[in-house]
């Protein structure tokens, strides 16, 4: 549907387990960050979006396959891209790449768009050709 957007990242000592791979769950801090790269990169800068217009986009649902283990020292390209595009949400999709260009995550995030005050739906103003 769209182009990726990339972020790139080095699994640090405070990220692994004890055994030095990536913690499971800092795959999900990974892809706030990248999600939110990907929102720049798409000409809606969420800061803007949060304290502007008083629009937030909380996770709704996320969904992690995980294929092969990021180590300690390693380094990660994090693809996002738009998958889905509704009246009220969006669903991200993205892609945990290693150096050797290797899948090792797949990660599908719902979002949903409010109104940060009165938590209602907000259309999310996103057309699919402005994300081409």
């Amino acid at each position: 549907m769209t182009e990726y957007s990339t972020y790139t990242f080095k699994v640090s000592y405070g990220d692994s387990d004890a055994a030095g791979v990536l913690y499971y769950a800092r795959y999900l801090n990974l892809s706030e960050k990248a999600r939110l790269e990907w929102m720049d990169s798409r000409g809606y800068p969420w800061k803007e979006w949060h304290f502007e217009k008083d629009v937030i986009f909380p996770v709704r649902e996320v969904n992690i396959k995980y294929k092969k283990p990021f180590l300690l020292g390693d380094k990660g390209l994090i693809y996002t891209r738009l998958e889905e595009l509704e009246r009220y949400h969006l669903v991200i999709q993205q892609r945990f790449m290693n150096n050797k260009h290797e899948l090792c995550a797949l990660c599908k995030i719902k979002v949903v768009c409010l109104h940060k005050r009165r938590l209602v739906p907000v259309n999310t103003f996103f057309t699919v050709e402005e994300h081409g």
